[in-house]
């Protein structure tokens, strides 16, 4: 990385220079390596390279946090009411316990591609899981819409659809920790991000039974984790990829890619010794808190107090997880927390055999605590030991191999308890005792694995080699002026080189001086600061456009001395970051190449044209209609329009606006871009879209209450007034959002998309005018018929001429019909 001038946002990038790159020092500058927790920095050349932590890490843990919750939430959204899911879906329990299981083979069968996006990058994970868990509920609650109808194979799909959610946000806590926080603070972070999962399952078994009075609330209570999950999902897509500087000096070191580091996993003795009791473990938890409800109901237990239970063996877990997490994470004693962790999780799941033919609700929580507490605590601790046995195989391998079998485990053992049911004429009646025995003998089976890690002479095995080699990285020294370094207490022998180049070279190789730097790169950044004011663009698109008036300038500036720049050049303008190759006649915006931008963007731009300006303004004027219809007393067709609308917005609405987000969040590259108009506009219309969806069905649950009284009335009323506001301004910010993101388009382009016919741009957009006019239309003839027709007043002479010529028309589609 070249220096940069006090008056420009340029600087060289040598084609050859990577993220872990360390540049040649030479005697009057040398190497200083920083703490891997100092805030201090290392200073490569001339150039500060800062080690320190950002303050936005812990929006991003708080998002992460959320979204694991609402995960685990979705997940246990029925286990907590199994006979009250069943009557509503009119399936027996088998099936309810396997809507649990489909979650988690979905799960497993997403491992492949967590691992592939989490070795992409963060963003593109968490953007992915924020959508299925967004998509996922949806669908969810399409497929449980009205006892009317319901079909369980859509909540079969949602389920999956949840499942793969789970797998993408629930490997991400370890390769976020380890990318945002240094070494003093990975376990607690983890532990926060991690045991968020088992939160979400403790505020499912605790608030679902409560929400659920009978089969009929099966359908609102899906309704209400929709909209949570909706507001929790949309941040998802905003998490920041990475800092702009590394917390640690480890994070200079190249990391090996898949393949390799599952091998370094399979080939770890220790690492087995730890992830196979994780997995039993993990699927143990799962399928206890699953079947909780159905272990000790047939003992005399209510649901309520099952729920409660369920939620004190996740509760108290999560306590004493964050009491110790900060102890563990300062005094580093893992082993000795993993090895106490096994041997009392194994001997709870051996009294929990006994403990409900006791009847005793007293002695039956205080052993679900007692496994809540060895479960949860070691959880952080084993996804933080994995990754140093692991070293330098990437975290995101360990926590998506360890989080998918015990996943993987959790569906099985649901599936192996349904059919250990008792029969109906055992005493008592289908109890599970069979199960827990089963339970029982597992966990025990599990103690000796962890409790031989050290021994037979492996002592040096459990080394926390992540932190040896922390250690050692900030002590490297060069040897003979070379550009390579070997790291002795590097497993298995490993070189790690790090090239170094000499930052004048460099500068003369690409610009020749300084001043000649500076006078380039002040004309590329005037120049891409009018393509982003004005929107005047170059007579040659692309780069070759530019490299035209750069060539323009130095002619008529008559500077021969200077060159054009043999060297990708960094540039900054208006939240925009372009990487530049004259060589090469090739750009990257935003790390996206030029052919996958215009890629991306065209889809987003189709996508979201698509969904806000055609499939959202008719599903309004599906909405209007059955208004006026109600108005007139004359429904008609209801059910039809409201089917239609649901497929709109389920089949086409939804997927249209994800693939819509995850393109343009994709191809936007940089949060900067959020300070621009577009991304502003953009960004509080998908809120306001997703916020409209909420106050409409909200508005559907409480029109059977408006006959109740006048209260109800003057509720729904105001609701509806909400929703007529919240669509009226999602249409006005989508006409203002379009154009904008147009603008974007050629301007992140570089005027690439000069090439669009304007007849085929007027077309369009005359046919997306007339559709969105109608929608605005009809929503203010909506409004204004409806405060002008009370229920408490006679209908005055609008009104009566209104429903006269309704009435006509609505008589001649009956006849024609």
């Amino acid at each position: 990385m070249a220096s940069t001038s006090q008056n420009s946002v340029f600087e060289a990038a040598p084609a050859a220079e990577s993220a872990g790159d360390m540049d040649k020092k030479t005697s009057a500058s040398p190497t200083v390596f920083a703490p891997d927790d100092s805030t201090s920095s290392v200073r490569r050349g001339s150039i500060e390279q800062p080690y320190r932590t950002y303050r936005i890490r812990w929006l991003g843990l708080v998002v992460l946090t959320l979204l694991n919750i609402m995960v685990s939430w979705s997940w246990l959204t029925f286990a907590p009411v199994t006979s009250s899911t069943a009557k509503f879906y009119r399936v027996d329990e088998t099936m309810v316990n396997w809507l649990s299981s489909i979650f988690l083979f979905a799960n497993f069968a997403m491992t492949l591609a967590t691992i592939w996006l989490l070795d992409w990058g963060l963003r593109p994970t968490l953007i992915s899981g924020s959508a299925l868990l967004l998509i996922g509920n949806w669908v969810r609650y399409a497929g449980s819409y009205s006892s009317d109808g319901n079909t369980v194979s859509v909540v079969a799909v949602a389920q999956a659809l949840l499942g793969m959610s789970q797998s993408l946000v629930l490997s991400a806590p370890t390769r976020f920790s380890e990318t945002w926080f240094t070494s003093k603070g990975r376990v607690t972070a983890t532990a926060v991000m991690s045991l968020a999962n088992p939160t979400g399952a403790a505020i499912g078994s605790i608030v679902v039974p409560l929400w659920t009075n009978n089969p009929s609330d099966i359908s609102s209570v899906v309704l209400y984790v929709a909209i949570i999950s909706s507001v929790v999902a949309i941040p998802g897509f905003f998490i920041p990829a990475a800092p702009p500087t590394p917390p640690s000096a480890i994070h200079h070191i190249e990391r090996p890619k898949v393949l390799p580091s599952l091998r370094i996993l399979i080939r770890s003795l220790e690492c087995y010794l730890i992830i196979i009791p994780f997995w039993v473990y993990t699927g143990l938890f799962v399928a206890t808190t699953s079947l909780i409800n159905q272990i000790v109901t047939p003992y005399g237990f209510s649901d309520t107090q099952a729920g409660i239970g369920g939620g004190l063996l996740i509760v108290l877990g999560l306590i004493f997880s964050a009491i110790t997490a900060p102890i563990i994470d300062r005094t580093k004693k893992f082993i000795l927390v993993i090895k106490c962790g096994v041997v009392v999780g194994g001997l709870c799941y051996l009294a929990l055999v006994w403990v409900p033919s006791t009847k005793e609700i007293g002695a039956l929580y205080a052993v679900l605590c007692c496994i809540g507490i060895s479960s949860l605590a070691i959880v952080p601790v084993v996804l933080e030991v994995l990754t140093e046995f692991s070293y330098p195989a990437g975290a995101e391998i360990t926590s998506t191999t360890a989080w998918a079998g015990g996943q993987l485990l959790g569906g099985c053992f649901i599936i192996l308890g349904n059919g250990m049911k008792a029969a109906q004429s055992a005493d008592p009646p289908r109890n599970m005792k069979d199960f827990t025995v089963f339970q029982a003998v597992l966990a025990m089976a599990m103690i000796p694995l962890p409790l031989m890690l050290g021994l037979f002479g492996r002592s040096d095995q459990v080394a926390l080699k992540r932190q040896v080699n922390s250690t050692a990285v900030h002590n490297l020294d060069y040897v003979n002026g070379e550009t390579g370094l070997s790291i002795a207490s590097f497993s298995t022998s490993q070189q790690f080189n790090a090239p170094r180049s000499d930052e004048e070279s460099r500068r003369q190789y690409c610009f020749g001086t300084t001043k000649n730097q500076l006078h380039v790169t002040d004309f590329l950044q005037r120049n891409l600061d009018i393509l982003t004011g004005e929107s005047t663009c170059w007579l040659n698109r692309g780069v070759a456009g530019l490299r035209t008036e750069l060539e323009r300038n130095l002619t008529s500036t008559r500077r021969s001395d200077i060159q054009v720049p043999k060297c990708p050049i960094n540039i900054t303008s208006s939240g925009n970051t372009y990487l530049i190759d004259f060589t090469k006649n090739s750009y990257h915006v935003n790390t996206i190449s030029k052919h996958l931008l215009i890629i991306l963007t065209s889809i987003h731009v189709a996508s979201m044209t698509l969904a806000f300006f055609i499939v959202y303004p008719i599903i309004l004027i599906f909405s209007t209609l059955i208004a006026l219809g109600e108005l007139i007393e004359r429904p008609l067709f209801k059910a039809r329009v409201e089917k239609w609308q649901m497929i709109l917005f389920c089949v086409f609405f939804l997927p249209l606006l994800a693939i819509g987000m995850l393109c343009g969040l994709t191809g936007m590259g940089s949060s900067d871009h959020f300070r621009t108009e577009h991304g502003i506009i953009g960004l509080v219309t998908a809120v306001l879209a997703t916020l409209a969806v909420g106050v409409y069905l909200m508005e559907n649950d409480l029109r059977p209450k408006i006959s109740i009284n006048r209260r109800w009335r003057r509720v729904h009323m105001m609701v509806n007034y909400t929703d007529i506001f919240i669509c009226q301004a999602v249409l006005m910010l989508s006409g203002f959002a379009l154009p904008d993101g147009i603008d974007d388009f050629q301007v992140m382009s570089l005027c690439g998309t000069s090439h669009i016919s304007t007849s085929l741009s007027f077309s369009v957009g005359m046919m997306v005018a007339f559709v969105w006019n109608s929608a605005m239309a009809a929503m203010t003839l909506q409004w204004w018929l409806v405060r002008r027709v009370s229920e408490d007043k006679p209908p005055g002479k609008m009104s009566l001429l209104v429903s006269r010529i309704f009435r006509r028309n609505t008589d001649t589609c009956e006849d024609d019909g």
